[in-house]
């Protein structure tokens, strides 16, 4: 019969609260082909813009039903495409400015934000080098609105810029990211076609902590007052300092107003970034162990609240359940056996369910796991010091020794169950301490730490 473990490893699972991230707006542009499925100024909701249009005749804003490009502006099935053509004669681009923009305040109010969209700069023969031609507001003010004026510095918390340039021999746009604020600006390289853009705000009022896009497992660090900017997986900018750190992020506006050519946006994606601050460990480690992995994670100080939920993931985004505990008074030491791992690799990390209900997350850690490998599991670690109870994998015959640290062997009686499971009865009561317990099989030796209390 296999044993529970000392530590409480739950086989039922308690259900938790969970501050889960907040979607404050999300669009990927595939509802329809008219742009007034994509706008409501009446009756903003998390999936429309209060304005989109364009602030001049000459370019105008639709959405059709094909792939295929018409002149002007135009919003094609899966994208929202802007296009500014030369004027006549090709000598000037024509006058204008397209705009998509939120200005119902989000809410509730963000305090941190972790936008998400793709921008592609797609061929045209049309296009001119020029700096801003697109640009990024996050902030709260009265230029927010729908129409083609850029909002002022303070009314914006944070500004992003697109530069283009026009190179003949590149059959598409070059595009780079460019910052601005009051210290100066600078630019990012250039990129050619579809890229996954990031952009990270901090207005928490104290560091923030997010997974490094697309999905982790890295945390990342970002100080109040800031933001960062990611292209696909590459961190382009960091901790830029925000145009005026007071301004509330409730408005969002996107222009396209400089410059000539095509460009394609999609997958527009608000989150704040609740439920993401690390868990503090003084240290978390997943081991390998056979056929199971062996979990141990330590607290810097006892006395802590809430519960600790073990979660796994196949490729470190979709995380399942796999573990509870409560602690002990004073406990500061934890461990957790994943007796059914998945083969290959995976994920496993800590989530901290504080007594308020707030979530907060360890650092993902990676393993893979090969079944055939010799590997000994402790069920009972931390021990009462009067057994010890084994399930040792692909170690036939091997000898147990255990010893203290300082190398003094420990007389034990050893007996085996039906099952596999080994156990060691010391032949006095081990007083509370740290023990090193070693089996040995032919060329294989393996050495595991035990706790007594």
């Amino acid at each position: 019969m296999k044993l529970v473990s000392l530590l409480v490893i739950l086989s039922m699972f308690t259900s938790v609260a969970e501050a889960q991230p907040t979607t404050y707006f999300k669009q990927d542009f595939s509802a329809g082909s008219n742009v007034i499925d994509y706008v409501d100024a009446a009756t903003p909701s998390d999936s429309k813009f209060t304005s989109i249009g364009v602030s001049t005749p000459g370019i105008s804003a639709s959405v059709v039903s094909t792939i295929s490009i018409t002149s002007g502006g135009t919003l094609v099935t899966g994208t929202l495409e802007t296009f500014r053509p030369t004027d006549l004669g090709g000598a000037t681009f024509a006058p204008g400015t397209m705009h998509a923009t939120y200005s119902a305040d989000f809410s509730p109010e963000p305090k941190s934000f972790y936008i998400q969209f793709s921008l592609d700069g797609s061929f045209s023969s049309e296009a001119n080098t020029s700096e801003g031609a697109l640009g990024f507001y996050v902030g709260k003010g009265p230029k927010y609105a729908g129409n083609g004026s850029d909002p002022d510095n303070d009314q914006t918390f944070a500004r992003l810029n697109v530069n283009v340039r026009n190179e003949p021999s590149v059959s598409r746009l070059r595009w780079a990211l460019r910052w601005v604020n009051a210290s100066g600006s600078g630019n990012s390289s250039y990129y050619v076609g579809k890229h996954d853009i990031t952009w990270i705000l901090n207005r928490a009022g104290g560091t923030l902590h997010y997974l490094k896009p697309p999905s982790g497992p890295i945390s990342e660090t970002l100080a109040n007052g800031k933001w960062d900017v990611w292209v696909d997986g590459t961190r382009v900018f960091d901790e830029i300092d925000a145009l005026t750190p007071t301004i509330p992020l409730l408005n969002f506006k996107y222009l396209h107003y400089n410059g000539t050519g095509r460009f394609r946006l999609d997958d527009f994606w608000f989150r704040d970034v609740s439920g993401q601050l690390p868990v503090t460990l003084t240290s978390f480690r997943a081991v390998v162990n056979g056929g199971r992995v062996d979990l141990s994670w330590q607290l810097p100080t006892s006395g802590a609240e809430g519960s600790f939920v073990v979660e796994r993931s196949r490729d470190a985004r979709e995380w399942a359940q796999i573990g509870f505990q409560t602690p002990f008074p004073d406990q500061r030491y934890f461990g957790h056996t994943d007796a059914k791992p998945l083969p290959g690799q995976s994920y496993y990390r800590i989530r901290h369910i504080q007594a308020d209900g707030l979530s907060t997350l360890s650092h993902p850690v990676a393993v893979t796991v090969d079944d055939q490998l010799p590997g000994l599991t402790i069920l009972t670690n931390p021990s009462s010091g009067d057994r010890l109870t084994l399930l040792p994998q692909q170690l036939p015959g091997a000898d147990y020794q255990l010893a203290t640290l300082t190398g003094q062997h420990l007389p034990c009686q050893t007996s085996e169950t039906p099952d596999g499971q080994m156990t060691l009865l010391p032949q006095h009561r081990l007083p509370p301490g740290v023990y090193l317990l070693t089996a040995t099989t032919g060329t294989v030796r393996l050495t595991r730490r035990v706790l007594v209390q």
